[in-house]
């Protein structure tokens, strides 16, 4: 979808009124808000969205941000390119578009990196905690949890996940089991998931699109 995806270190949450990008550094904020403001605006203004904030951390660590409304007046050149590409853009349209829980995720890093309103009310939570929060350790079954790294010596059952979805390409109506926490994160369900999900490569790496059917919580 967006230029800002391609890079691991920056993330976008996508809300129901506002879009919030995330830059590693105060000058890469500022670079991206001084190249890319005309086709942001137009972005909001396909989508409906409110505002955008372009944010990046201080050197005392406070997060800080720049707000681009919507209402914001713009250049009437041509979309400055770069920012999108059409396979980002076709699976970001997919996502936003989807009425059902959609998550797009990282295999490689474990994390969301795009995820559309329903799967925030399913989550009980905002996307900016949703694209932050680490996912591999949600696979480990319960009381098997060890202190490792689960990004590097990935779970089991995520392992078998990987490999078949790879195989196959796409599973539909399939039912996986992990963790769903809680949206204020004081507590987790082992649940058994039913979703629809396609493998995509996207800049020659792997992502996973999840469109959640539904869900059963089990005794764990």
């Amino acid at each position: 979808m967006l230029k800002l995806l391609q890079c691991p270190k920056s993330q976008i949450a996508i809300g129901r009124e506002t879009v919030k990008f995330t830059l590693p550094s105060r000058s890469q904020a500022l670079d991206f808000v001084d190249s890319q403001t005309d086709l942001i605006v137009r972005f909001l203004h396909r989508w409906g969205l409110r505002e955008a904030t372009i944010s990046y951390p201080s050197s005392n660590g406070v997060e800080k941000s720049i707000p681009i409304p919507a209402t914001l007046q713009t250049s009437e050149e041509p979309m400055i390119k770069g920012l999108t590409n059409t396979q980002w853009l076709r699976v970001a349209e997919e996502i936003l578009n989807e009425s059902r829980p959609t998550f797009l995720v990282s295999m490689t890093q474990h994390k969301n990196v795009l995820v559309n309103s329903a799967a925030c009310d399913l989550m009980g939570c905002s996307a900016e905690e949703l694209l932050s929060r680490d996912l591999a350790p949600l696979w480990v079954p319960p009381g098997q949890l060890k202190p490792i790294s689960y990004n590097v010596q990935l779970p089991p059952h995520l392992e078998e996940f990987h490999r078949l979805l790879q195989q196959q390409s796409e599973l539909i109506n399939h039912t996986f089991s992990n963790w769903k926490p809680a949206g204020d994160n004081t507590d987790a369900h082992w649940v058994v998931w039913n979703d629809d999900i396609r493998f995509v490569e996207l800049d020659g790496n792997p992502y996973r699109l999840m469109r959640v059917n539904g869900f059963d919580e089990v005794r764990a």
